[in-house]
Parts: C-alpha cells; sequence; structure tokens
C-alpha cells in the first residue's frame, strides 16, 4: 500500500494592505528637470591650456631630479595629453622638427592602450634628450597651442 502525502491547506489571498509599511522608505516623487543652459567651452583652448600646464608639471620636475631614461618622461608627458588628436599631432610635428631623433612609425612597440585608442605614432630614438624635446615642444606651443 502506497503512502500518500498529506498536503497542507493553502490561506486564500489577503487583500493589500491600505497602510504603507513602516520600514520601507517613500521615495519623494521627482520634479521635471529644469532645464539648463550649457555654457559652451571651446575644447581647442582647454586642450591646449591643459597641455602648457601638464608641460609645466613635466619640466619642473625634470629641472628638479633629471631622470636617467629621458624618453620614458618625454613618453610618460605624451601619453598623460588628454586629447588623442592633439597628442597625434605633437607626434607628427616632432618627426619634422626632429627627424634624426624621432621617425614615423612604432617599430616593435605595442601601439594601443587597453581598451583604448591608438596613441603612439613615432618611434624616439634612445638618444633624444628631455632639452632637445623642450626646445622643440616650445616652438610647437608657440605655433599651434595658443590662447
Amino acid at each position: 500500500m502506497a503512502a500518500t502525502r498529506i498536503q497542507p491547506k493553502r490561506k486564500a489571498a489577503e487583500p493589500p494592505q491600505t497602510q504603507p509599511d513602516p520600514k520601507r522608505v517613500v521615495s519623494k516623487p521627482r520634479q521635471p528637470a529644469k532645464p539648463t543652459t550649457k555654457v559652451k567651452v571651446n575644447t581647442a583652448l582647454t586642450d591646449s591650456q591643459d597641455t602648457k600646464d601638464l608641460y609645466l608639471k613635466f619640466r619642473n620636475r625634470y629641472d628638479a631630479n633629471p631622470p636617467l631614461n629621458q624618453v620614458r618622461g618625454i613618453w610618460r608627458f605624451i601619453n598623460q595629453i588628454k586629447n588623442p588628436d592633439l597628442a597625434k599631432h605633437l607626434q607628427e610635428s616632432l618627426v619634422l622638427s626632429l627627424p634624426e631623433y624621432v621617425k614615423l612609425g612604432t617599430r616593435g612597440r605595442p601601439t594601443t592602450q587597453v581598451g583604448g585608442p591608438q596613441r603612439i605614432f613615432v618611434t624616439i630614438s634612445v638618444h633624444m634628450t628631455w632639452k632637445r624635446f623642450a626646445e622643440a615642444f616650445d616652438h610647437y606651443a608657440a605655433l599651434y597651442l595658443k590662447e
């Protein structure tokens, strides 16, 4: 003889509560968004000023304590420029102003940042110095980073 399992009786559905639960946080109704007036900022001016400020920071750091590997310091500067188009333009201008130290193309160097756009377009010689780069950057800034 098979034993049958007795099912417990189900309660009838209770009506929904009309009073709010005291533990539940009630949020205020949202107000419609107020129209905001956005001030258009010329990104070229802010990018150029940011780049100049970054250059001054790196130049002061170099003056205080010159690094052993100056090319690495130059790459750190270029990679910290916020605008990738400006960084690319700077690299291309370095090819024109310092052709004996900067060549177009990336010889054996990773060309992309992880998940980011390509930021390296040139190869910098190990004989490049910060002083030469600074002179070339000053010339570049005078021509292209105007306020």
